[in-house]
């Protein structure tokens, strides 16, 4: 019997991600955790959280996540991350922040998990230092940052961004 540990997984992904990424809201964290799941099951044919992923007009998103979000957490995700909505006063929207619970601990995850999640964290703190340069290959994508609440996209879409950087992982 293959055990797969698929929500400590999941739950180790959005402590990585909420440590090294600023101002990670929910949207900002599906599409990290889409190419997580994507980048890897390119490179192994398997997940990494195990989550379904639907198209919604921010992006890809894990729709069983979203209303565990919304309702209550369950089992691992609940003793290890808290959503916490921020009001906003130069938006209308709240902005969601990501509250780990505990130390990221990783033993679940692999190397190339790990590396995936490294890298991906990465090219989005090196995009928001580079806020409003071109990406390197001269193309359309543009460069994002956060707006002071972090849910304001001030140009582009992180998804072109992300779509760049996981282009260029192989």
């Amino acid at each position: 019997m293959l055990i797969s540990h698929e929500r400590e997984k999941l739950a180790d992904a959005v402590i990585f991600f909420a440590r090294n990424t600023k101002y990670c809201g929910i949207t900002k964290l599906f599409k990290l955790l889409y190419f997580l799941d994507f980048t890897h099951f390119r490179e192994t044919g398997r997940s990494v959280t195990g989550l379904d992923y639907v198209t919604w007009p921010q992006g890809p998103a894990p729709e069983s996540l979203w209303h565990e979000i919304k309702g209550d957490l369950q089992d691992y995700l609940k003793s290890s991350v808290r959503f916490e909505d921020v009001a906003c006063e130069e938006s209308l929207k709240n902005f969601t922040k990501i509250i780990p619970l505990r130390a990221f601990d990783g033993s679940h995850l692999t190397k190339r998990e790990q590396r995936i999640m490294e890298v991906l964290a990465d090219s989005v703190m090196r995009t928001a230092r580079r806020a409003g340069a071109s990406v390197p290959d001269g193309g359309d994508h543009e460069i994002v940052f956060p707006g002071n609440c972090g849910n304001q996209l001030r140009r582009g879409c992180y998804g072109k961004v992300l779509f760049f950087v996981i282009a260029h992982l192989a």
